[in-house]
């Protein structure tokens, strides 16, 4: 397998060298430019080859050109997906590592005063979205070290949890992102991933630790072995093995959740992926349980493996690509991170199945017409660049950071 991932390592890269940034649609650090920027940086960090720091520059200068031309939607955008803070996380990057000099801090700082202001608003309004609301928004600010502005977004936001029980209903039109959503990309793991990384940078650790442990335990009175499902409504996707977890938990009558109730609609899916599935949520259990060496959380996640491993059939992962959100190289990167924490060998025997999938489906993607458009880090090509990488060993440290997985 190692000469297969060879081969597909290096014609991404080739690829990435090759690219226009003209001809990608979208500047987002997600699914657009400043995500195959940020991947330069990263390769440049690994292989020391200065094409991908012409590559970078490229594509700021286009960001940049397309901004003072009022062609960039960027600054109309404040999320983290999409947004302003995307190129905020890019600069600061590139500060820290020497490539741009201070005077591009200023620029991160009027990001950040922005990105603030965005934070208190969607808080207010209960959109705790990672994605698309507060959270991604307080991710960007913790990871440029803007410490006044998380200390005081940490106290707005426990303030609220204390008011709700910890639990972070989502205030939004979307009926998958709404209510209690149990994913990173919009949901209540992304506030907990969020949370350990503001604790292990020693911000405000007791509040952060609270509200790390209450807003888990919250989560976990809506494990399937505990709901009653003879009152409430009941959701899903119409596959065998229903999860261990919903997807989401939604109120008909708004916030107010009572898991007794017909009003309460809880969604259960069978799907693997990052974004948001068993898988995920087994991972954070672990992460949290060996951080606070909190053992009832190993042992809920121990519990899952079982269950959760067995999912390798398409039709019961609801898998359909290989890219990072809910394809096969997010799958098996989550596989990894759990054998990295636990050491036990069911993970490396999973992580090895999925990675091999990914092979197996990136060398159909690779005879597709080639198109830059490809490359983009959720839903594209560098996400199975990083993951076919890491097992090649060419691991480049950090650059699941906004997978919230590092």
């Amino acid at each position: 397998m190692d000469k297969r991932i060879n081969t597909i390592v290096t014609t991404i890269q080739n690829r990435i060298l090759n690219s226009n940034a003209k001809t990608i649609d979208f500047e987002d650090i997600l699914i657009g430019k400043l995500g195959l920027a940020q991947t330069c940086y990263q390769l440049y960090k690994n292989q020391n080859d200065e094409r991908y720091l012409s590559k970078i520059e490229e594509i700021l200068e286009n960001i940049f050109d397309d901004m003072n031309t009022g062609k960039s939607s960027l600054t109309e955008k404040p999320s983290l997906a999409d947004g302003i803070p995307g190129l905020g996380l890019v600069i600061n990057q590139l500060i820290q590592g020497g490539i741009l000099d201070d005077s591009y801090s200023e620029q991160v700082q009027m990001i950040s005063d922005t990105v603030y202001t965005k934070c208190l608003d969607a808080v207010s309004k209960g959109n705790f979205d990672y994605f698309y609301g507060a959270i991604g928004l307080l991710f960007y600010l913790q990871e440029v070290n803007a410490q006044t502005y998380v200390e005081n977004l940490i106290d707005v936001i426990f303030d609220y949890a204390e008011k709700n029980d910890f639990l972070f209903y989502n205030q939004v039109d979307d009926l998958y992102s709404q209510g209690i959503n149990f994913g990173f990309a919009h949901g209540s793991l992304a506030i907990i991933a969020v949370f350990l990384e503001i604790y292990n940078k020693g911000i405000q650790q007791v509040k952060a630790k609270e509200l790390i442990l209450k807003t888990t335990d919250a989560l976990l009175q809506f494990k399937r072995d505990i709901m009653d499902p003879s009152g409430i409504t009941i959701m899903h996707d119409g596959y065998d093995y229903p999860s261990i977890f919903p997807y989401n938990v939604i109120s008909e009558k708004g916030t107010v959740i009572d898991p007794t109730s017909k009003s309460t609609i809880v969604h259960y899916t069978d799907r693997l992926g990052w974004c948001n599935s068993d898988l995920s949520r087994m991972y954070l259990l672990y992460k949290v349980g060996t951080t606070f060496n909190e053992n009832k959380y190993i042992q809920i996640a121990n519990e899952m493996i079982d269950e959760v491993s067995m999912r390798v059939a398409i039709e019961d992962t609801a898998i359909s690509d290989c890219y990072m959100c809910h394809g096969t190289s997010g799958v098996a990167h989550i596989y990894k991170k759990i054998y990295d924490l636990t050491g036990e060998p069911i993970f490396h025997k999973t992580y090895t199945y999925w990675l091999e999938q990914t092979v197996n489906v990136m060398e159909e993607e690779l005879e597709k017409q080639p198109s830059d458009k490809d490359l983009e880090l959720l839903t594209g090509w560098l996400g199975p660049l990083f993951v076919l990488s890491d097992y090649n060993g060419q691991e480049s440290a950090g650059w699941d950071r906004v997978f919230l997985l590092n």
